[in-house]
């Protein structure tokens, strides 16, 4: 599956921090984790957030959640849509999140 990931930035508004990302494995839950391979052109926003808990989103469909980016490595993709692309530098990034909200969580978080 291929996604962007957008963070809560101080304004209020939901930024765009990685596009696209290729997520290898999904479990958007409470406790759940994300692995995503990006492109390491396309990963300079994920650097600062490295270790620090933040509000995420990937889906309008979807509701955001409270995570902390807890890897960002270099590796070879295994991620299918990538197969024509191996030869530009790939980041794999794991993501646990730990916190999905709900929607009167959504309803209440700071403009």
């Amino acid at each position: 599956m291929m996604a962007a990931l957008s963070y809560h930035h101080a304004d209020g508004v939901f930024v765009l921090c990685a596009s696209p990302i290729f997520v290898t494995s999904a479990e958007i839950r409470d406790n759940g984790l994300l692995v995503f391979e990006v492109f390491d052109a396309d990963s300079c926003m994920l650097t600062p957030l490295l270790g620090v808990p933040t509000l995420f989103g990937m889906d309008p469909a979807q509701p955001p959640f409270w995570g902390v980016l807890t890897s960002l490595i270099p590796c070879e993709s295994t991620h299918l849509d990538l197969r024509l692309l191996r030869d530009r530098p790939t980041l794999r990034a794991e993501l646990r999140i730990e916190k999905v909200l709900t929607s009167r969580d959504v309803s209440s978080t700071p403009n």
